[in-house]
Formats: structure tokens, C-alpha cells, sequence
């Protein structure tokens, strides 16, 4: 099994290069480089070109050296010349690893917000499994049931079912508002039940 990263993006595709080439192929850089090379004379100047790119790079000794970063097209060219079990293996890890870095790179870009989107949902399922009440009350709602039919199924208080829908809000599980309307004309019939308490007492 291979621990390290052997296939790179760079740009908009993945790429692998010649030193890590020959490190786990167990050859000398120079004998790749060589290969390398021999293909690049050999193969269109356009495929050439753009499935193998001369890069720089610095060695242990700080002199600055030349090494070649090589697409999947140009890794594959390259690694016919490899023969045996060890390297039939190492060649299918390499592909496999050039097929997972293409995938990623396909995948869509999340939208902005859509990450937090993501967190806050899972962050509400949590809340729904810690919190049965909450899960039933969610149901019930998603079947159009009102509050009262919700208190009798859950055998609890319409007052409990209420309180309980207005933290659910709270923690954006449901959408909950009182409508305008009926808190009015709650408004008003307490004034009426007041009225009608004082005359009351009055008489």
C-alpha cells in the first residue's frame, strides 16, 4: 500500500512527476528522466507538450534541478515500459489515484451558504433524535394536523404543545407564528372576561 500522495492537482487535472515515479518504481531518476525524454522526441509535439511538462525543482543540496509532472495520459505512456507484479500493482495504484482526483475535481462547487445549510440541518436532526416530543410534533405538522389534534395524539396539554412548538422554532426546526388575528381577538376576549369580573364585584 502506498502512504503517500503520488498523484498532485495542478491547474484543472491531476498529475503525478518523475521523481515519485521513480521512487516507488525503485529506478533512478535519471533513468526515468531519460524515458521521459526518449518519449517526448518520439510522440506528437502537441501531446508531448501538454502530458509532459519540464518543472524545477530544488534537490537535498539546494541546486536546482529539472524533473517532469505527468498527466494521466503521459504516466501511462510512461509506465508500459514498467514489467512485473510489483509494478503492475503500483501502476493500477497510480490509475486509481488519478481516477479519485478526477472524480474530486468534477464534483460541484458548494453554493455560497451551502455548507452552513448543511450544518444547521444535521444540527436539527440531532435535536429531533435527543428530543422525541419534538420529532412527533414535526410529524404530525408535515400531516397538516393543528395544535389540538397534535395534544390529543401526543397526550399532552394544548398549552405544552405550544411551548414546545415555540422552542422548536427557536432552534428552527419548524416554522411557528401567532397569527395577528387571534391574538387580538384573544386581546380582546380577555378584556371582556376582565370587564364582565369587575362588574362583578361592582354589583
Amino acid at each position: 500500500m502506498i502512504d503517500t500522495q503520488i498523484v498532485t492537482i495542478q491547474g484543472d487535472h491531476p498529475t503525478t512527476n518523475t521523481l515519485i515515479i521513480a521512487e516507488h518504481f525503485g529506478r533512478k531518476h535519471k533513468d526515468v528522466l531519460r524515458a521521459v525524454r526518449d518519449l517526448v522526441n518520439d510522440c506528437e509535439e502537441e501531446f508531448g507538450r501538454r502530458n509532459f511538462a519540464p518543472t524545477p525543482y530544488y534537490d537535498s543540496q539546494g541546486k536546482q534541478q529539472t524533473m517532469y509532472s505527468l498527466t494521466r495520459d503521459g504516466f501511462m505512456l510512461l509506465s508500459m515500459g514498467f514489467t512485473g507484479i510489483n509494478a503492475t500493482r503500483l501502476k493500477i495504484a497510480f490509475i486509481e489515484e488519478f481516477n479519485r482526483m478526477e472524480a474530486a475535481l468534477h464534483q460541484p462547487t458548494p453554493r455560497p451558504g451551502q455548507v452552513e445549510e448543511v450544518k444547521a440541518r444535521r444540527a436539527r436532526e440531532e435535536l429531533l433524535k435527543a428530543r422525541p416530543l419534538w420529532a412527533q410534533i414535526q410529524r404530525y405538522l408535515e400531516k397538516g394536523l393543528n395544535q389540538r389534534e397534535i395534544a390529543l395524539l401526543a397526550c399532552k396539554s394544548v398549552t405544552t404543545i405550544r411551548a414546545t412548538m415555540k422552542m422548536m422554532a427557536g432552534c428552527g426546526i419548524i416554522q411557528y407564528s401567532v397569527n395577528p388575528l387571534l391574538s387580538e381577538a384573544g386581546k380582546r376576549g380577555n378584556q371582556k372576561r376582565l370587564s364582565l369580573v369587575g362588574g362583578h364585584h361592582g354589583n
